[in-house]
């Protein structure tokens, strides 16, 4: 019961973070979704491609693999960070970047309602977010450096008891092993 009472504590907070940064907004300074859809053309969209292979049927430059994996997951950023996209960049201090990570600290829903993200992916998500930062401080298109105190930002996903649980069920099944001679046999 505390533990849902200090998530419940943390969402006010953040909810109460997200309401002062859409209020007091300059219209003239770039949006973190005008910065992302950025970070997507130049860094995914430019750089990510891979070479003609003709034997392989392509014929022209296209997105790599991992480019294709990537838009997948600014596509879910977008998606579940839909508020913050509207914050104007000079919101983006330490805990701005937090509460963008902190959506997927906190794993959100899958979309067949079955339970939460995996964990894997809400790292992955959140390793995107602190490249897209990255890119932006160094981009020369946006006035933006990180917070000097960026290394401490935390991708430490949260796991729910079914996941803590989950490893010692598994290590208490026995996997049918076979003994040389019956190896033999087969």
């Amino acid at each position: 019961m505390e533990e849902v009472s200090s998530i419940a504590k943390g969402l006010a907070e953040e909810a109460s973070f997200f309401a002062e940064a859409s209020r007091s907004q300059d219209p003239n300074e770039p949006t973190v979704g005008e910065a992302l859809d950025a970070f997507e053309e130049d860094h995914i969209r430019k750089r990510m491609l891979v070479d003609p292979d003709p034997e392989e049927g392509f014929t022209e430059k296209r997105l790599s693999d991992t480019a294709r994996k990537y838009l997948s997951a600014l596509d879910r950023i977008r998606e579940f960070n839909a508020d913050q996209l509207n914050w104007s960049l000079s919101k983006l201090t330490y805990e701005g970047c937090d509460a963008m990570i902190e959506v997927w600290r906190q794993r959100p829903p899958r979309k067949d309602g079955t339970g939460p993200l995996a964990i894997k992916t809400c790292r992955e998500h959140a390793k995107r977010i602190k490249e897209f930062f990255r890119w932006m401080s160094k981009s020369d298109r946006f006035d933006w450096k990180k917070p000097t105190d960026f290394d401490e930002l935390k991708l430490a996903i949260r796991k729910t008891n079914k996941d803590k649980s989950a490893p010692v069920t598994l290590r208490g099944q026995q996997v049918r092993t076979f003994t040389v001679k019956e190896l033999a046999i087969l």
